[in-house]
């Protein structure tokens, strides 16, 4: 009996602590060195940006703030997007990918992202390569 109750305690410990793991961090999830190699020039560090508290958003610009790179972690409410029907699918990227007006929403698992890359007015109407490389190695970091 005693040992079948430490059988049934020690699954559920393993099986809650797998539940419950850590929230994944935007700021963590790409390098300086990784945003700056878009960018074309040196960026800021990560910034934590404003936000609601299950969907924090970090922030990388250029010195002149006219490039810029968001990271958020999507919720289950957000993701995928209302206008997922008529997103461009992205294959290689994560379980799934999605593309529409300069945001890559990346699912891996149960976690989500967006992601949202500015290098110029234009370029959020076209999937740029720097961005299609930066959701890859998002993913990449992502459980």
């Amino acid at each position: 009996m005693i040992r079948a109750l430490l059988v049934t305690l020690i699954i559920g410990a393993t099986s809650s602590s797998t539940a419950f793991a850590a929230p994944l961090d935007p700021c963590a999830l790409l390098t300086q060195a990784q945003v700056a190699q878009a960018f074309g020039e040196q960026a800021t560090p990560p910034q934590r940006q404003p936000s609601a508290p299950d969907q924090p958003i970090c922030g990388w610009f250029n010195a002149s703030q006219s490039k810029t790179l968001y990271v958020m972690i999507a919720s289950r409410k957000t993701m995928p997007p209302p206008w997922w029907k008529t997103a461009v699918p992205v294959l290689g990227v994560g379980d799934k990918a999605l593309w529409s007006s300069g945001w890559m929403y990346v699912r891996k698992h149960a976690n989500r992202v967006a992601i949202e890359l500015v290098l110029s007015p234009s370029s959020v109407k076209r999937m740029d390569p720097q961005l299609l490389r930066l959701a890859k190695e998002t993913a990449a970091r992502m459980p």
